[in-house]
């Protein structure tokens, strides 16, 4: 029985490099010709409520980045003081 050797953690996000679609990886396949596959689904749904799905290659997956939070103490340039710390 054929295994599959992937670096995708399932229930992890992911970005498709070629399309841009992004979705929870949700399933792994190995294919005779040992393509593996990575299914990815999105949080929408299309107009008949089912999920939108997409199958890519998985060395097309990328993790999808979460945007980095907002610290609002960094120091953020300019010739005036924060007026928060003005006190």
């Amino acid at each position: 029985m054929a295994k599959v050797d992937s670096e995708i953690v399932l229930g992890e996000k992911y970005k498709d490099q070629v399309t841009g679609f992004t979705g929870t990886a949700t399933a792994i396949t190995l294919w005779l010709n040992g393509c593996i596959r990575v299914e990815l689904t999105a949080r929408k749904v299309n107009d008949k409520g089912n999920a939108l799905v997409f199958w890519i290659d998985e060395q097309n997956a990328v993790p999808a980045r979460k945007k980095k939070p907002v610290n609002p103490a960094a120091n953020r340039g300019g010739p005036r003081n924060d007026p928060r710390n003005m006190h």
